[in-house]
């Protein structure tokens, strides 16, 4: 082996910071002469149609499409038609937990106006609701219940405006986890009555996660172990039930953000000063144990009116999705499955309006692409099969396979 003097690793040092400067100068020139002649700050129509699943066993995804037929309303009446009855999966007095994107402000969080349409949906229960909903997420090193710049028609609209709007007749509330993300809890069982996180001892042997969840008490005093329910001061009641409501955009590093990414809002991520490694953990399909090990969505609903299909490797693509560079689609797509609900999203509504924007490499939002270049992490086709992979082995039913899907679109009233 050739040993260099001083002098000389002072050079090749040197070499190595220009060539990375000179690489990286190259590399954003070309990413912005790939974004010349794309328009994604426009409204477009895409072509879905419905597909009769043809093997067994089977998952449902349910969308509606149109400025005016894409509600909530409209979503749920749509399921309970083709067998899918909302007000049995929520109960008159359950606890309601919906798990949004709080992290990205304008585009890039959950649309409020479908969270205000949910949480309406859920307070008029035919039932007569006497639960409780709470709003929560962890944007990990920013995020906000009241930024000023909303994914909404009225973009001051925030996500505590809408709480606001409900709070003063029903429990409803926000519960921002990242103010506890750095202080380890242990569970109501064992004596600690503290909000934090239960963070697991050891990785997963698999895929390296380390398991960690939220446990706090409401506005209103309810106890909540995300993993176990309901404390009730002896034990644990099974009534909470989680309703994931992310919104669909593509990612830098890992190509698409939708049902299954957002669940690492659920987790205290170390790069944010937290105490888990999700992230780190995506590839293997960290994701998949992260939600095996605590608990599963009971519903997905992603909100698309407005995506980011701006590719992964294209300047303007997400996670944050500033105003000019979304897409108005005007969708709105729900399953019990968020695997299946995912690919049938990337694959139906992103791939489509990348292309519709100008874009002709999509591969990075394609869920059969196995192609890992143009992210900085892992390909999305790879790390969704992989958190497959791992639910199945968990004894959760998903699938990314086509014939194992049902799609139900309406596009016209």
């Amino acid at each position: 082996m050739v040993k260099l003097n001083e002098d000389e690793t002072g050079r090749l040092s040197e070499f190595a910071h220009a060539y990375k400067f000179i690489r990286d100068a190259v590399l954003g020139l070309w990413r912005r002469m790939k974004s010349i002649n794309k328009h994604p700050n426009q409204e477009i129509q895409l072509d879905l149609s419905s597909n009769a699943a043809t093997a067994n066993p089977v998952s449902s995804v349910f969308a509606l499409s149109g400025r005016n037929l894409a509600t909530v309303k409209n979503l749920i009446e749509l399921m309970a038609k083709n067998g899918l009855d909302f007000f049995s999966l929520i109960q008159p007095d359950d606890v309601i937990l919906i798990k949004i994107n709080e992290e990205w402000a304008e585009r890039g969080g959950t649309d409020t106006d479908i969270l205000k349409q949910l949480i309406q949906t859920i307070v008029s229960h035919p039932g007569k609701f006497v639960g409780e909903i709470v709003i929560a997420d962890n944007g990990q090193w920013i995020g906000s219940m009241k930024w000023d710049r909303n994914n909404a028609e009225n973009p001051s609209q925030s996500t505590q405006n809408v709480v606001d709007s409900f709070s003063n007749r029903y429990k409803v509330s926000t519960y921002d986890w990242m103010q506890i993300k750095a202080k380890p809890t242990k569970e109501y069982s064992e004596g600690d009555m503290t909000d934090g996180y239960v963070v697991y001892p050891n990785p997963d042997p698999i895929t390296g996660t380390i398991v960690s969840y939220p446990k706090f008490q409401t506005t209103f005093g309810t106890s909540i172990s995300f993993k176990h329910g309901i404390w009730n001061g002896n034990n644990y009641e099974n009534k909470l039930k989680i309703i994931n409501l992310p919104v669909l955009k593509s990612h830098n590093m890992y190509g698409v953000t939708g049902a299954v990414k957002a669940y690492i809002g659920v987790q205290s991520e170390r790069r944010g000063g937290g105490l888990g490694n999700g992230h780190a953990s995506i590839p293997k399909g960290g994701i998949g144990t992260l939600m095996a090990e605590t608990r599963m969505p009971t519903l997905n609903i992603i909100c698309a009116t407005w995506v980011n299909s701006v590719p992964g490797n294209c300047r303007g693509a997400g996670p944050d999705t500033p105003y000019n560079v979304a897409t108005r689609t005007n969708i709105i797509a729900a399953s019990t499955d968020p695997v299946a609900l995912d690919y049938w999203s990337s694959k139906n509504i992103l791939v489509q309006a990348a292309s519709k924007i100008g874009y002709s490499d999509t591969h990075t939002l394609d869920p059969d692409s196995k192609n890992r270049k143009g992210v900085e992490t892992e390909g999305f086709g790879i790390w969704l099969s992989k958190t497959r992979d791992v639910l199945l082995k968990a004894g959760i039913q998903v699938t990314t396979n086509e014939k194992q899907i049902n799609v139900v679109v309406q596009d016209k009233t």
